[in-house]
C-alpha cells in the first residue's frame, strides 16, 4: 500500500501533459504484451503449420482457434480476478451507492470486533489520476487489539478503502483507546459518454 502511496504521489506531481505521455507509455506496453502474448505466437504456429505443409487441413487450424478462444477466455478470467483484488465488494457497485454501501459494511465490521463506531462523515471527494478518491473521517472506540483487527478486516472487505491519517487517545477511566482514521475508497473515474 505504501509503494502506491508513493507512485500515486509521484504521478499527482507530474503536469498533465506528462501524466499523458507516462499513460500512452502504459498504454503502449500493454498493447505490445497482448500482441505478443495473444496474437504472435499462435500467428506464427500457424504459419509455421502453413510452410512445413500448403495443404494445413481444416482441423489443424480449428484446432489452433480452439486453443486461441481457450486462452483468451483463461485471459479474460485473470482479467475479472484482478479487477476483484483492486477493487473488491466495490468493482460492481454504482457510485451513488457506494457512501451508503461503505457505512453499512464498517457498521457491521464494527460488531464482529466489539468495537463501537463513533461517526463516519463523508468529506471531500476528488480526481486523483485516472480514478476518484471519496474521503471518510470514522471515528471509533474499542479496546486496541479489537480495532486492530477491525481494520485488517477492513482492509480485505472493502478494498481498495486504504487509510490516510489515524491517530490514536487513550479513552482514560473508561478503558480502551478512542480511534480517529481517515479512509480514502478509489473508484476509476467515469467518463461521459
Amino acid at each position: 500500500m505504501e509503494f502506491l502511496s508513493r507512485v500515486a504521489e509521484r504521478v499527482g506531481a507530474l503536469s498533465d501533459r506528462e501524466r499523458r505521455i507516462v499513460l500512452l507509455g502504459v498504454v503502449a506496453v500493454a498493447t505490445t504484451l497482448g500482441y505478443a502474448l495473444l496474437v504472435r505466437g499462435p500467428l506464427a504456429r500457424l504459419q509455421a503449420l502453413a510452410r512445413q505443409d500448403p495443404s494445413v487441413s481444416v482441423e489443424s487450424i480449428r484446432a489452433e482457434v480452439s486453443r486461441l478462444d481457450a486462452t483468451i477466455v483463461d485471459t479474460e478470467a485473470h482479467v475479472v480476478a484482478a479487477r476483484d483484488r483492486l477493487f473488491g465488494g466495490l468493482a460492481e457497485l454504482p457510485a451513488e451507492k457506494t457512501e451508503s454501501y461503505i457505512i453499512e459494511r464498517l457498521d457491521a465490521i464494527s460488531g464482529r470486533y466489539a468495537v463501537d463506531l463513533v461517526g463516519v462523515n463523508p468529506g471531500p471527494s476528488r480526481s486523483v489520476m485516472s480514478f476518484d478518491e471519496h474521503i471518510y473521517e470514522v471515528e471509533a472506540t474499542g479496546e486496541f487489539f479489537a480495532l486492530f483487527a477491525w481494520l485488517n478486516e477492513l482492509e480485505v472487505e472493502l478494498r481498495p478503502l486504504v487509510v490516510n491519517e489515524f491517530g490514536l487517545v487513550p479513552r482514560g477511566e473508561a478503558g480502551g483507546v478512542r480511534l480517529s482514521v481517515r479512509l480514502a475508497s478509489y473508484r476509476p473515474t467515469e467518463r461521459a459518454s
